[in-house]
């Protein structure tokens, strides 16, 4: 689990301080939103996808992948939403919550892996280790 909230971490500075397990969450996340959005910017969830290097049927897999990531973390988030409205969150539920999240992230990495093929998932891999170099948490970041 990933304790990335507890420290300011500078992707461009020093990327080997980012988890991967942020680095995969941030990335899905990210193009699931554009996933979202797809109807109205086809040519955003193109480039975000093309620009793994993954071949065509490599890409197709991320994009299911995404898609599975982006349903089941929203359980997470409406579950999550629900107790704090209702003013039943607790520590111990937040930290679920945050625990979850990151399982579910590395479920749908191990999934994404074995499902690629053998040269896209390397290439994958190392998409993944550029594209720290885009993040930075900021101390107190959930």
């Amino acid at each position: 689990m990933y304790p990335y909230w507890l420290e300011d971490r500078d992707g461009k500075k020093n990327p080997e301080k980012i988890p991967d397990s942020l680095a995969y969450f941030l990335y899905f996340t990210h193009v699931g939103h554009a996933l979202d959005n797809e109807a109205k910017d086809p040519i955003k969830v193109k480039l975000l996808l093309e620009g793994t290097g993954l071949g065509e049927v490599d890409r197709s897999v991320l994009r299911q992948v995404i898609i599975k990531h982006q349903r089941e973390q929203r359980t997470f988030v409406n579950k999550i939403n629900a107790e704090v409205a209702t003013g039943t969150a607790t520590q111990e539920s937040i930290v679920a919550f945050r625990n979850a999240k990151t399982k579910c992230t590395m479920d749908a990495v191990d999934s994404l892996l074995t499902q690629l093929s053998p040269g896209g998932a390397v290439t994958f891999r190392k998409f993944i280790q550029g594209w720290k170099s885009h993040i930075t948490t900021d101390e107190g970041a959930v």
